[in-house]
């Protein structure tokens, strides 16, 4: 199992909470960055990135959004597609965070 992140080390040391795991009542867990009800100002001013999904806090999007797949099915903007021997450009391509669209991996 890898170290948590330096920061979440930090945070833990001056009694801060960084990740808050959760057990889920059907057995699996959730990681939460911060409480429910708090603020993701923060995250944002930083340029933290930020993977989940809030169902209850979203539903204004997703119904901004259904026309859009009303009309069809999305179609991704790829932005770079490169061959199975780049693999470690598509690495520092997403590492970076800089790329727009998706990378594509050719594995003909």
């Amino acid at each position: 199992m890898s170290r948590p992140p330096r920061s979440w080390r930090r945070n833990r040391r001056r009694g801060e909470r960084g990740a808050q795991p959760v057990r889920h009542r059907d057995g699996g867990k959730v990681a939460t960055i911060l409480a429910p009800d708090g603020s993701l100002d923060s995250l944002y001013q930083r340029n933290q990135k930020l993977y989940g999904i809030f169902l209850t806090r979203e539903r204004a999007r997703f119904t901004e959004m259904a026309p859009v797949f009303e009309r069809g099915p999305a179609r991704p903007r790829i932005g770079k597609v490169l061959r199975l021997d780049q693999i470690a450009e598509a690495h520092r391509l997403l590492d970076a965070g800089h790329n727009s669209g998706k990378i594509v991996i050719d594995i003909n």
